[in-house]
């Protein structure tokens, strides 16, 4: 421990275990749980904060760089917003950043915020704006230094202004091309005569403003980025269509004002018996990475289509409406109660039973991290985030809590307990305590 303490002193905050094969075997397995004690002990919660906002104020950060996902989580909680107030310069990038989300980051006070655009080809950044309170637009700006922006139609040539066209981006951050992969890079890199350039195709659907200015309107094909992490929409269709009992698969992004976008999942099922939604993530699961998995999985006795035949999504209906039925095992106890409240809250559902799966509800990574935010201050104690994705049943994270009390120390308590509405109450305030 005291060599681990000497390492985090110095700023190292990831330490491996290498298990050498040196070792004879009996001797590794015999102290396996030498190190899963030491790893216990080290990451035990309330020894330092570890938080991106306890992070800013520790370390006075002054400048930072995120996802307009992780912006809007710092806003949920009054330690995050008061840490973006904090931050001379905010650099918000990697998704669409939506007006009402931007209006909240100049709320807060920050010196400087920057709304920034570019893909990995062209080297991260081209475009930016600084955001401004007068500005009636969330636009993506004007190029960067050695960068040209060109707004073009289906035949590359220029569209006027107010004309949405795709964005093709030409200068010095435009990188060689896809390693290995010939044929798509001829697809996405090309040479513009007109310009003398080799420029590369985002995909993405722009127009300028009168000003000059850039306005990004959403993609041209069906890629998306949600959460920081460019998805192809097709990639996961296409092993949709790869389960035995589907027959057509259409995957959209839906947004939501205060979570950003979600994967929903539309299915044409081949079979009497529709697929059950915990089976078809298991099996994408074994395919895709996790942030390809959809939220929802939504059967339809037809795809919605346009009268010459194509896929109509605008006529896909909300997941909401069509949730599958699921027994719902009511909470136990006070701890319970609490846990269902916040689950039922943060997850937009009007019911949660004690062994329904968090992510089987539509959670994710960043919603976690509002529960964790939630559970620590209904706790006033620290509470690890990975308990919540270690443990995604009520079942399982009150029994990992109750542990943590039991095993201290504790945050100072409060005065009185916290008050949380139980699911089921009807408005009946319900009582949460801390299991003294």
């Amino acid at each position: 421990l005291s060599t681990l303490a000497k390492l985090k002193d110095i700023g190292v905050d990831e330490v491996a275990c290498l298990v050498d094969f040196g070792i004879a075997t009996e001797t590794v397995l015999a102290n396996l749980e030498n190190l899963r004690e030491l790893v216990e002990r080290v990451t035990r919660p309330g020894q330092t904060g570890y938080s991106i906002p306890e992070q800013i104020s520790e370390h006075r950060v002054t400048h930072m760089q995120c996802t307009p996902s992780l912006a809007r989580m710092l806003l949920s909680d009054a330690s995050g917003r008061k840490a973006l107030g904090a931050i001379r310069k905010l650099l918000i990038g990697g998704e669409a950043l939506p007006p009402s989300l931007a209006s909240e980051l100049l709320e807060t006070g920050a010196g400087e915020i920057y709304n920034m655009y570019g893909p990995t080809e062209t080297t991260v950044w081209s475009t930016m704006e600084k955001l401004s309170t007068q500005a009636g637009d969330v636009s993506i700006g004007r190029p960067i230094a050695n960068t040209s922006v060109f707004v073009l139609d289906a035949n590359r040539q220029r569209v006027p202004v107010g004309i949405p066209g795709e964005l093709y981006i030409g200068g010095d951050g435009v990188t060689p091309g896809y390693l290995d992969r010939a044929e798509l890079t001829s697809e996405r890199f090309v040479h513009l005569a007109s310009h003398n350039q080799r420029l590369y195709r985002t995909g993405d659907l722009v127009k300028h403003l009168p000003d000059g200015r850039l306005l990004f309107l959403g993609r041209v094909d069906h890629q998306v980025k949600i959460r920081g992490h460019r998805i192809e929409l097709g990639e996961i269709e296409a092993a949709l269509c790869q389960h035995p009992t589907i027959q057509e698969a259409i995957v959209a992004a839906l947004d939501h004002p205060s979570e950003g976008s979600a994967l929903v999942a539309y299915l044409v099922q081949r079979q009497a018996t529709a697929p059950q939604s915990a089976d078809l993530r298991r099996f994408l699961e074994s395919q895709l990475p996790s942030f390809m998995i959809p939220g929802a999985f939504v059967v339809l006795d037809a795809l919605p289509r346009t009268p010459n035949g194509k896929i109509d999504r605008k006529r896909l209906p909300h997941p909401d409406v069509t949730r599958e039925p699921r027994a719902v095992v009511p909470p136990r106890n006070p701890l319970e109660n609490m846990l269902a409240a916040i689950w039922q809250e943060a997850l937009r559902v009007e019911a949660v039973g004690i062994y329904d799966n968090f992510f089987e509800l539509g959670g994710h990574s960043l919603t976690a991290v509002v529960v964790t935010g939630k559970i620590r201050a209904a706790m006033c104690a620290a509470f690890p985030l990975r308990a919540v994705l270690d443990y995604p049943t009520i079942a399982r994270l009150a029994e990992e809590i109750e542990k943590l009390l039991a095993s201290g120390p504790r945050s100072q308590k409060p005065s009185r307990p916290p008050i949380v509405r139980a699911p089921g109450s009807n408005g009946t305030a319900a009582l949460a305590s801390r299991l003294n």
